[in-house]
């Protein structure tokens, strides 16, 4: 009869109370004898006599506060319940054991679960209850356990992201689980590298991720709903519950899977090459209407031919007739044109007519009901592409470079959108997001609807749609959508794809140590320990990221339906006064020392006054270096305090008479050299003036440094804003080999030949110099700046050496020129450094060219210093690559060095500002003031280069002819590689696939100090690295 009573309900666990604090009189417990289980009773339930719990002893237990809770629950017949007197040797701990039956929601469909507070009861029972199968059965000992999972592992009932993220297996694709015996062939052809029109060879986990892909495409089967969790009852049976909202089934529910999902590769390991591979290997397939949908083609006006409808019905069954009219050129010579041209017609095309079931016209007797037409969409070949405005480029050098054959759009800026049949005959459409973006704002209508604008994208049903760097789709509410979002959504396509490799700011590499670390937090989910609350935070900021891209962008079920949640809570404004303490004031005052000290300096006061970096200038022609001087003066050595400006300057001025002693003389003696470095100092010290008036273009400067650091007011004049947009070398005609003094074979005048910068103000200027000098004639070098001012000073200084440089800025630059930018510094060797704007590094650029980085400043946040690093770091890097950044010591940089090295990764995410660290905030309110250096002031305050740099002889002075001198303007030539080998091999070869864990945990990220290099396929040659060093630089200097 217990049997019967139970049958429908799941054995679930035990509730135990504590006798000590429920003060049930003895008598009472001994109403039942020992080891017998009686069940508590309604009066509905009919229960024997024999089974049912005395209503004394029932009414008692129902009112401690352990059961009191789930009353409701029984009394509604969610739950029953069992109570057992134990023996002696199982009371000495004081707790009593009730079992728990809990009635599934999917049997008998007899539950409400619209009982909000029945609801929330369940919800409070399954976290308390003891599901060891020992304390069920009564035993004197037992283990507390938590629920207990299908695999016979037990669950504690907290699961962190960033580590199933990092424990995510290597793909696995299974061909024999794909029913079409051509896309099964596909997917081989993947695993193999034998893509018909793929030029480059795929390694094997780059093969694997891409049949994987193709197999979700495909196959995307029926996953069990996320939300539920398997667990094995006391009878070790399965059944599953949502501890959320307290749904309890017997048997799961299913959601189809998705079609699509996030390529998540490590930076510089092919994704590009990936999506090309998938694209390709169904190049050929048209799309399949979805259900319920059936394909349909135009009615006729007039009856077709033969050809007509037998092509009709090919494009109506989606039939892959592509390869066999290739097949039939390549082997045998026939090119079969009508039938080409019957099967493109477009009354020949499939379509599909979609239309808002949902929206059913108001039934009137006296007006028409508004009847809305059917939307035509056309099956296609298409796969749509969208990628940020910059890196347009770079996929059709990759397109180019991988592929051939693929018929490829190309929509930036303004381009206009051909019509729906001429969009027909493309392969892909790469769209920038910019474009993509512009769709939406013009059917932006203000506060009304949005306007009903035609689109011919709409009427077509894409394969796919790939976005790249798509992990800016996560970012905002559950409520906000992007403008590319809001486009895509009125599309029709197959599958949807998310590429980058940070799907999220917490979730990138792979560190053990910050995994157990965040493990170690998470234990004692009561403690309020600040690092806990970062942790947990962190979570629901990727957990709210994930959930935005996989239910706004890939639809993922049961989330895409879900509702949008409320927006941002209301700010606090109240007013907080902080006093000054007898210790603040005396800081202040300190502080105010030290800058009257600063303020009496006088390489200080000549930087201010010009607004330029001060270098030193040692036997300068003629020994009339006052003129030139930012300090009007010259010391007796000879040294002149002077900046890049003025010298290049001065190079113009003497540039006819390099090898003129004799007119050179002349203008010394004649005082023509003083008068042109008067007027030229005026000039500089004008602009300045300007500049602290506010006649300058800073406005549009960039505020933000590299980890979301905010950028303090730092201005200089239009001229140094304007040379900072056309830094471009002048000697782009220039061979390699002679760069370094093309003007060996001319006698340089000998006041000009002696005249060297010896030192700058700044030690990290003096370093890079240095550096670059030693270093660019065997490497080229990727500079990462975080300020236009910096770019600016070390820009100035390369262009006085003849130094062939790039500059990768944030404003002044459309995408077409940073394009054109990044091909000339990859494929010229004529061009040996690039200065990059850090927060435009984190795009997917290849500069695998580069070999030699250097960061200018500190980079607090490692994600954005490894997205950097990965501009070089790429697959195909040949060089060694070595890492520097330079840290002025005992300044705020040494203290961001040593906090990013012991913050952890849900830290690094969470600080949009350094001032977000308590640490760095502590650092700031209380700075301590080093006292200076009995140095002179002057010279040995500044930094010498430890080689000297002459002035003159490099082909100084020369005028630029052209901003797009040395530039590669157009796009390189596309491969005319002919692959109709691979295209018709009838071989098939079985394939054995290879497991493991591609994403292996290591202790090291392969960005920091003592990484490991990539993993290779076998047979290819693993690239060396070279650790990350910092160059510490004494502030002093």
């Amino acid at each position: 009869m217990a049997v019967n009573f139970t049958h429908q309900y799941i054995p679930a666990g035990c509730l135990l109370i504590d006798v000590d604090e429920h003060l049930i009189p003895p008598n009472t417990w001994a109403l039942v004898p020992t080891h017998q289980w009686y069940f508590f009773s309604r009066r509905s339930d009919n229960l024997p006599a024999p089974l049912a719990l005395p209503v004394q002893l029932q009414d008692a237990l129902l009112a401690t506060n352990v059961l009191t809770p789930f009353g409701s629950l029984w009394a509604q017949g969610w739950i029953r319940m069992a109570y057992a007197t134990q023996p002696a040797a199982a009371r000495l701990h004081g707790l009593r054991r009730v079992r728990v039956y809990v009635l599934p929601h999917d049997v008998n469909r007899s539950t409400q679960t619209s009982r909000a507070e029945l609801i929330r009861s369940m919800v409070t029972l399954l976290r308390q209850l003891e599901y060891s199968n020992e304390c069920w059965l009564g035993k004197d000992v037992y283990t507390p356990q938590a629920q207990q999972l299908p695999n016979g592992q037990y669950s504690d009932g907290s699961f962190l992201i960033n580590t199933l993220f990092n424990k995510i297996p290597s793909p696995d694709p299974h061909p024999e689980a794909v029913s079409d015996p051509d896309l099964r062939w596909a997917m081989q052809c993947l695993l193999e590298s034998r893509i018909p029109g793929l030029v480059t060879t795929l390694y094997p986990y780059q093969g694997r991720s891409a049949a994987l892909m193709l197999q979700r495409e495909l196959e995307p089967g029926r996953i069990i709903d996320p939300r539920l969790r398997p667990v094995l009852d006391q009878a070790s049976k399965a059944w599953y519950c949502d501890e959320v909202s307290g749904l309890v089934l017997k048997e799961p529910r299913f959601y189809d899977g998705a079609r699509g999902g996030i390529l998540a590769e490590e930076m510089g390991t092919g994704k590009t090459l990936i999506c090309l591979a998938l694209i390709l290997s169904t190049k050929s397939e048209p799309s399949k209407p979805p259900d319920p949908f059936i394909a349909e083609t135009p009615p006729r006006q007039i009856t077709g031919s033969l050809m007509d409808m037998a092509a009709a019905a090919a494009n109506k069954h989606s039939i892959a007739w592509k390869p066999y009219f290739e097949a039939c050129t390549a082997q045998r010579g026939y090119e079969y044109q009508n039938c080409i041209r019957a099967l493109t017609r477009h009354e020949n095309r499939a379509l599909y007519k979609v239309k808002n079931t949902l929206v059913e016209p108001r039934r009137s007797n006296r007006i028409a009901p508004r009847v809305v037409p059917s939307k035509d969409v056309f099956l296609s070949h298409l796969t749509l592409i969208v990628v940020p405005s910059n890196l347009i480029k770079q996929w059709q050098d990759e397109i180019n470079k991988h592929t051939t054959g693929l018929n490829v759009l190309v929509l930036v800026n303004n381009d206009p959108i051909p019509s729906t049949t001429e969009l027909l005959f493309y392969d892909v459409i790469l769209f920038s997001e910019s474009r993509l973006e512009r769709i939406q704002k013009e059917r932006w209508n203000g506060d009304g609807p949005a306007l009903d604008i035609y689109c011919p994208l709409e009427y077509i049903h894409f394969k796919r749609c790939i976005i790249d760097e798509g992990h800016k789709l996560g970012n905002g509410s559950r409520a906000w959508k992007s403008d590319v979002m809001r486009v895509i959504e009125r599309l029709e396509i197959s599958a949807r794809w998310v590429v980058t490799g940070t799907p999220s700011r917490g979730l990138y590499g792979v560190q053990l140590d910050d995994l157990a670390a965040i493990n170690n937090l998470t234990e004692d989910n009561s403690s309020q320990d600040p690092q806990i609350e970062v942790a947990r935070k962190q979570e629901r900021d990727d957990l709210q990221r994930i959930g935005n891209l996989t239910a706004k962008y890939l639809k993922v079920r049961p989330w895409a339906n879900s509702k949008s949640e409320a927006g941002d809570s209301v700010a606090d404004w109240e007013k907080k006064a902080i006093p000054i303490s007898a210790e603040d004031e005396d800081l202040l005052r300190q502080a105010i020392e030290f800058g009257k000290q600063a303020a009496q300096n006088r390489l200080k006061d000549v930087s201010n006054r010009f607004h330029s970096m001060p270098i030193y200038v040692q036997d300068f022609p003629g020994g009339r270096g006052k003129s030139w001087s930012l300090d009007n003066e010259e010391t007796e050595e000879g040294l002149v305090c002077t900046d890049a400006g003025l010298i290049h300057s001065l190079q113009n001025f003497l540039n006819p008479c390099i090898d003129a002693p004799t007119s050179l003389q002349l203008m010394i003696d004649n005082g023509t050299l003083d008068q042109q470095g008067i007027a030229e100092r005026s000039q500089a010290l004008a602009a300045a003036c300007d500049a602290d008036q506010g006649v300058t273009s800073q406005t549009a400067q960039s505020t933000i440094l590299a980890g979301n650091t905010p950028l303090g007011g730092d201005y200089h004049t239009t001229p140094k804003s304007k040379n900072l947009q056309d830094s471009i070398p002048n000697n782009a005609e220039q061979p390699l080999h002679t760069r370094t003094n093309p003007l060996d074979h001319v006698e340089i005048a000998e006041p000009l030949a002696k005249t060297r910068i010896i030192s700058t103000v700044s030690a990290k200027l003096s370093y890079l110099i240095d550096s670059i000098i030693k270093h660019q004639d065997n490497e080229q070098i990727l500079i990462f700046y975080d300020n236009d001012n910096v770019a600016f000073y070390l820009a100035s200084v390369l262009e006085i050496l003849q130094i062939q440089h790039l500059i990768y800025s944030k404003v002044g630059l459309n995408a077409e020129r940073r394009a054109q930018y990044v091909a000339t510094f990859t494929k010229s060797p004529k061009f040996r450094v690039l200065l990059m704007d850090i927060s435009q590094a984190a795009f997917g650029l290849n500069m695998q060219s580069a070999s030699r980085i250097y960061f200018i400043s500190p980079v607090l946040n490692p994600q954005v210093m490894a997205q950097a690093i990965g501009r070089a770091r790429r697959i195909s890097q040949e060089k060694p690559v070595s890492v520097e950044t330079l840290v002025l010591r005992n300044s705020i940089e040494e203290v961001m060095i040593d906090r990013r090295e012991h913050m952890t990764q849900a830290e690094h995410s969470r600080i949009k500002s350094i001032l977000d660290d308590g640490k760095i905030k502590e650092w700031i309110r209380k700075p301590k003031i080093h006292p200076m250096t009995d140095a002179k002031d002057g010279l040995e305050q500044t930094a010498l280069l430890s080689s000297p740099q002459y002035v003159f002889g490099r082909g100084f002075g020369r005028a630029l002819l052209h901003p797009d001198e040395g530039l590669i303007t157009g796009s390189p030539e596309a491969k005319s590689i002919t692959n109709s080998a691979k295209s018709h091999e009838g071989v098939r070869i079985p394939f054995k696939l290879n497991g493991g864990l591609k994403r292996a945990l290591s202790p090291d990220q392969a960005e920091v100090v003592d990484g490991k290099p990539i993993d290779e396929a076998a047979g290819h040659e693993k690239p060396t690295r070279r650790r990350v060093q910092i160059a510490w630089a004494d502030q002093e200097a």
